[in-house]
């Protein structure tokens, strides 16, 4: 908004910059055009070259002159410096001036009247594909009671002439209401609307609608932005910036209602909701969030600066936390500690403990129920702890449940997010019946490999335990 402000300011100066050098001194009156014409073009560093030029009732004069060989612009009226009142129209299918490039038809008629030291300058008609009307008074070193319309135009036209690397597409009404505006100093309100908006390369077929407030008061700003659509909500108030300072802050107040729907963005397949509030702050080009989130049926707090991210779970459910990494839930729990995330080196660590742990059904509660017939879904375990690392698209974890009495541990448990690959070992103590295995596979389509020799072994000398136990009994 800085930069289109400049543009802005520079634009609209320049519809009384040229009617000062040209009409407003003595050289403009003479007859001979080639030394109108090379004073101007010197004066203002730009080419324009005089079509045609009828001052012979001066100061009521006549004016064609194309700028840069690119836009035209006419001039007709009275250019009596005290009671200026000229009626202009500049249009073209494109407009070069000094280095800024309208590469877009321009249309724009109106009037400059009143003193040269204030000149009111009004007009309207059609820039950046859409339509504009604006008004003005234009000081020597600044403009007052600026009034300036733009409906319909291309936010695509608009972002590539102040230079926006912004992959937005649209149509953007503008409204800009300013006490006063210079290069230095800036009073007034922009208000921004785009009612269908869209980002092709971060959502593909949806569109958003967005609204925003601007208020500015020489280097201090106010502002708030809404975003809809069908795939969320995004909420900024409260927001500050200081130029001098060069720092920014604001609330935000974000809703997704599918992770999925911003794969190609965010570089992984994240799914399921998100609702999450918090503060940023933006400060020697660094931005830093702190903010939390209630999607998981606890509390998950973050903290992000420098690149790196920071979680503390309290009371977190950890089956809806991997369904939104897109990983397995092999069981229910929730999940207290900590997690660090370094986006630079792409790197996750994970140090949590489980609370009312509970195993979901899967194969491998299955095969642990047909070879021994123990049901281990009826237990909970409350001492229990689960440490990862991420890294690589591959995450490594090790996974011990245990209530004091019955326990399994998944050691070296290798998760694949690309080739959807799983490796695991694992130790199962439940009613003093001991085995190991392994997983392995997909993580779609996991399989159980146990091994059962040492619960052979149990129901061996269970079973021989039993007939002596039978033959006592019988004497």
């Amino acid at each position: 908004m800085r930069i289109l402000l400049k543009y802005i300011f520079w634009a609209l100066a320049f519809l009384s910059l040229i009617i000062y050098y040209f009409l407003g001194t003595k050289l403009g009156h003479v007859s001979i055009r080639y030394l109108v014409e090379d004073y101007a073009s010197k004066k203002m560093n730009n080419k324009l070259e005089i079509l045609s030029l009828d001052i012979n009732n001066y100061p009521l004069i006549k004016a064609e002159i194309q700028i840069n060989d690119t836009a035209r612009l006419s001039l007709e009226g009275n250019s009596d410096s005290d009671n200026m009142n000229i009626a202009y129209h500049l249009r073209g299918e494109s407009f070069h001036w000094n280095t800024r490039n309208f590469i877009y038809p321009i249309n724009l008629q109106g009037t400059i009247h009143g003193k040269r030291s204030a000149l009111l300058v009004q007009g309207e008609g059609e820039v950046f594909d859409g339509k504009t009307s604006y008004s003005f008074i234009r000081k020597s070193s600044n403009i007052e009671n600026l009034k300036l319309n733009l409906e319909d135009i291309s936010a695509k036209y608009l972002l590539k002439l102040v230079n926006y690397k912004l992959p937005l597409e649209g149509k953007v009404d503008a409204f800009f209401n300013f006490e006063y505006l210079s290069s230095f100093r800036k009073k007034g309100k922009t208000i921004i609307s785009m009612k269908k908006a869209s980002m092709p390369e971060v959502l593909k077929d949806v569109e958003f609608s967005l609204n925003g407030t601007i208020e500015y008061k020489d280097l201090l700003r106010n502002f708030f932005v809404d975003i809809d659509s069908e795939s969320g909500k995004l909420n900024i108030a409260n927001g500050h910036y200081n130029k001098s300072a060069k720092l920014l802050t604001a609330e935000y107040d974000l809703q997704i209602n599918e992770l999925a729907d911003f794969k190609n963005f965010l570089g992984h397949r994240y799914q399921g909701k998100l609702n999450t509030v918090g503060k940023l702050k933006y400060e020697a080009k660094n931005i830093s969030l702190i903010g939390d989130s209630t999607s998981y049926g606890g509390l998950l707090e973050y903290r992000y600066k420098n690149k790196e991210l920071e979680l503390e779970f309290k009371h977190v459910s950890l089956k809806k936390l991997l369904h939104q990494l897109s990983f397995p839930a092999l069981l229910e729990a929730n999940v207290y500690g900590s997690a660090s995330y370094d986006i630079k080196d792409k790197i996750v660590l994970i140090n949590t403990a489980l609370k009312e742990a509970r195993f979901r059904r899967t194969k491998m509660t299955d095969t642990i129920y047909k070879v021994t017939g123990i049901d281990i879904l009826k237990d909970v375990y409350n001492n229990s702890l689960f440490t990862a690392a991420y890294q690589n698209f591959v995450l490594t974890s090790f996974l011990q449940i245990d209530n004091g009495v019955n326990h399994l541990y998944l050691r070296d448990t290798r998760m694949n997010s690309k080739t959807n690959k799983i490796t695991a070992d694992f130790e199962v103590l439940i009613e003093e019946q001991e085995f190991v295995g392994e997983i392995y596979g997909t993580l779609k389509d996991p399989k159980v490999n146990l091994d059962i020799s040492k619960l052979i072994k149990y129901q061996i000398k269970k079973k021989i335990n039993n007939f002596f136990g039978r033959i006592k009994s019988l004497k």
